[in-house]
């Protein structure tokens, strides 16, 4: 598994602040166009990543967090009610964005408004306390999020998508969880996290339960 810094470097890009997640970054660099809007942008990194890229690019919050010294055009707005103009980017990036909208198909008809080639979504699956796995005896311990409004199934995002004319063209299941009774002490070694963490994903007979997201792409072309 790749580090951000590794993923960066091998670009030759140099970050003050780089996007978290390797993965998400290889599917903006696979999959986006030349111009986007990043919906829920929070600190602007993927506006900064996707800049650095050549991309046109703008981020949108509710609540921004702008870096300081930054000069990454971040704009306060509801992602229900976009203040652009039809199909004024290629992308539109909503990354852990739509479980938290009061009205999810009022905020992805935006996206789909404002854009015009694809849109870009990570989406929490249903969480569960408790995971057990009867085969080697192992529990484990889904992220939970008190803020989440609701969570997704592949078929609820599909349907979704049908709904407002469109079609998932990409969907896949991604981000590891964790084992409870490593993490939840604290202090416990990084490295020693990484092992357990190993040694569960080799022993696990259905990893489809130890992937927590989703990551969609909706064709906006028809």
């Amino acid at each position: 598994m790749k580090t951000e810094q590794g993923f960066l470097s091998e670009l030759n890009l140099d970050l003050a602040h780089p996007p978290t997640s390797p993965y998400k970054m290889q599917k903006v660099l696979d999959r986006s166009g030349e111009s986007v809007l990043d919906i829920g942008c929070r600190d602007g990194a993927y506006v900064a990543f996707c800049r650095a890229l050549g991309k046109r690019a703008v981020g949108l919050d509710l609540a921004p967090f702008p870096l300081p010294g930054s000069n990454l055009p971040l704009v306060h707005a509801d992602a229900q009610a976009l203040p652009f103009a039809d199909h004024s980017f290629d992308t539109v990036l909503m990354f852990d964005l739509l479980e938290h909208v009061p009205d999810e198909e009022l905020a992805l008809r935006e996206a789909a408004r404002v854009g015009q080639r694809n849109i870009l979504l990570s989406l929490p699956k249903p969480d569960d306390p408790q995971i057990f796995n009867p085969w080697n005896g192992l529990t484990y311990r889904h992220y939970v999020d008190p803020e989440h409004q609701r969570y997704y199934t592949p078929d609820r995002i599909r349907s979704l998508a049908e709904r407002l004319g469109y079609n998932v063209t990409s969907l896949e299941h991604w981000c590891p969880i964790y084992p409870a009774d490593v993490y939840i002490g604290a202090g416990t070694p990084r490295l020693l996290c990484r092992l357990v963490d190993r040694i569960m994903w080799t022993l696990a007979r259905d990893r489809m339960c130890l992937l927590r997201n989703l990551f969609i792409e909706i064709n906006l072309r028809g």
